[in-house]
């Protein structure tokens, strides 16, 4: 199952929602404002269910993110990877990611920060560099991903607020439970 179709069974499971189109959310009957957030790219050592896609090249995020903004969903948070699935923090593979994308919506686009590998602080903030990014993603604490854990320390936490308050960027928290 794809992240779209994921974004369809919310839909059909809440039944009272209602998708515009020209708008980026969704609204209950009562008018309350929902934004559903998509992250279409799985971690590449997580193993994922028979049917379902992880894209990994721009083209295949641009295309999944396209199909998750016609299902309703208003944000996504992205992750990019290199061709062979691997974690990049290459800008050039990002504004490329970015470019296929806006070839097919216009939804808002969270930049992660967030990683499993050895990158340096500096090298988790290049979302920061990319104009098109909307939101930024500032990871708190830690999240067990299996046998590894994904750690933000309080000094991690100060220099990513810091950079996203230097590039004027809205501040996403991000807490895993």
């Amino acid at each position: 199952m794809c992240a779209a179709s994921l974004v369809f069974k919310f839909v059909e499971v809440t039944g009272k929602m209602k998708f515009d189109p020209n708008k980026r959310f969704m609204e209950a009957q009562t008018k309350q404002k929902i934004i559903i957030t998509v992250a279409p790219v799985c971690h590449v050592e997580k193993s994922i269910p028979v049917g379902s896609k992880n894209p990994i090249t721009p083209e295949e995020i641009g295309i999944e993110v396209g199909n998750c903004a016609k299902a309703g969903a208003s944000m996504v948070h992205l992750h990019v990877r290199e061709e062979n699935g691997k974690q990049t923090f290459d800008l050039s593979v990002f504004s490329k990611t970015l470019d296929e994308i806006r070839k097919r919506t216009d939804i808002i686009i969270q930049g992660s920060t967030g990683s499993l590998t050895d990158n340096t602080l500096e090298e988790r903030c290049v979302c920061l560099e990319e104009p098109r990014v909307d939101v930024a993603s500032l990871n708190m604490g830690f999240v067990n991903f299996g046998e590894k854990v994904y750690i933000n320390t309080v000094t991690d936490i100060r220099f990513w607020s810091h950079r996203m308050k230097e590039k004027k960027w809205f501040q996403n928290l991000n807490v895993s439970t």
